[in-house]
């Protein structure tokens, strides 16, 4: 009996231990789980928070990208626009420098049109040229060319042994003549002078060549009579002297040149200005009105009322 109840009681200590032992696992599942779970949520939220972190992190990143792109096309438009707007500058002032040239080089050739005598630049024919230095192979000395243009007669006198001058208002073409005689090796007996032929006296010269135009001619004949010498020989191209008698004449149409000598027409201006004279003081000698008056170089016919 004693023996029966040991084993009740050590079978009873058995179920209590593998009770306990049952338990105990059992807890240390749960406890495992428990911690498992615990793990797991917290790595979890440590994960979610990671995620948000780099989350927050990529948007801070994206954020600044977008700023700094943003930063990065408003400096390369302002950069466009300050490069546009240079560009409109040079722009600017390179057609402003293109008109001031334009109107520095065409102006001397413009003006003349706008003067109260037109004498624009119209280059001699080599046809003309030949004919002037044909009238004047007999002579010697001094020479100018009024209106000299581009020096063209200048340059072939001066290879004829003249000692030659031209004026001329236009500057550019005094500098290419300048440039032209000494090209030909004429400098040394040549010059040029920008200068208004009307504020100008031709008294030195023996030799006077004009290429002029019919609205000139009668202020030039007066001018060239009152100032040259008896010696001096005026050689004009295309347009002769409205009052004067030519020596001669050379050539045909546009190319023809008149040959006048000083002695000549100054003889002719002193007998016309004697002439007046004389008919001056016959006319106020006269008393009473008169009807009519005829006659010519020798004799006047008047016929009173």
């Amino acid at each position: 009996m004693a023996w029966c109840r040991s084993e009740e009681t050590h079978g009873e200590e058995n179920s209590s231990i593998k009770a306990h032992i049952g338990v105990t696992p059992k807890c240390a599942d749960d406890g495992r789980f428990s911690e498992n779970s615990s793990i797991k949520a917290h790595i979890g939220v440590t994960a979610k928070c990671a995620d948000d972190g780099r989350f927050s992190e990529n948007s801070s990143i994206k954020a600044h990208i977008g700023v700094t792109a943003k930063c990065a096309d408003d400096g390369r438009f302002s950069e466009n626009s300050s490069i546009k707007a240079h560009i409109g500058v040079i722009a600017s002032c390179t057609v402003a420098g293109l008109l001031v040239a334009l109107h520095a080089v065409a102006g001397p050739f413009i003006a003349p049109a706008l003067r109260k005598v037109c004498l624009p630049f119209v280059p001699a024919t080599a046809t003309q040229v030949k004919n002037v230095m044909n009238v004047l192979q007999a002579r010697s000395g001094s020479l100018v060319d009024i209106g000299s243009g581009d020096g063209r007669i200048v340059i072939a006198a001066a290879k004829a042994g003249f000692r030659a001058a031209g004026f001329e208002l236009n500057p550019w073409l005094v500098w290419y003549s300048r440039y032209r005689a000494w090209r030909e090796g004429v400098s040394h007996c040549t010059s040029f002078h920008i200068a208004d032929l009307w504020k100008v006296s031709f008294s030195q010269y023996s030799n006077v060549v004009i290429f002029g135009v019919p609205q000139m001619m009668e202020q030039l004949e007066a001018k060239l009579q009152s100032e040259l010498r008896t010696s001096a020989m005026v050689v004009v191209c295309r347009f002769p002297f409205p009052t004067w008698t030519p020596e001669c004449g050379v050539g045909e149409g546009i190319d023809t040149v008149w040959v006048y000598h000083a002695k000549t027409f100054k003889s002719q201006e002193k007998n016309g200005r004697n002439c007046r004279t004389a008919v001056n003081t016959l006319s106020v000698r006269l008393n009473g009105p008169v009807e009519h008056v005829s006659g010519n170089r020798d004799s006047v016919l008047f016929c009173f009322f």
